[in-house]
């Protein structure tokens, strides 16, 4: 039998985080933490920057809509480095495949 960790189920379209270039422009909804991760490797620079200028888009959604304490606060803890934001997504990117992994591990 196939069971998937609660944090790594598909959210309902209308909970899906909006992965955006700008205010306007949506270039990706993702509905669950693979996703998510998938959409954050593949994105240009400036979505990423987009995301974390004054504020964790990411941990906001992994908290309001996953239900992911300690994994927000681990995303929430990547500061933009507006320098080099290839840095900032591998931090990110490091952080979702450690836990991903591991709620697979205890799924």
């Amino acid at each position: 039998m196939d069971i998937t960790h609660p944090y790594l189920r598909s959210v309902d379209i209308e909970d899906a985080f909006k992965l955006k270039r700008d205010h306007e422009e949506v270039i990706a909804e993702v509905l669950t933490l693979d996703a998510l991760r998938n959409a954050i490797e593949k994105a240009p620079d400036s979505v990423i920057s987009f995301h974390l200028d004054g504020r964790n888009d990411f941990a906001d959604w992994i908290l309001g809509v996953i239900g992911c304490t300690a994994l927000s606060k681990a995303i929430a803890e990547v500061e933009l480095k507006a320098e080099n934001p290839d840095e900032t997504r591998k931090d990110l990117v490091k952080i979702l495949n450690f836990t991903i992994d591991l709620l697979k591990e205890t799924a």
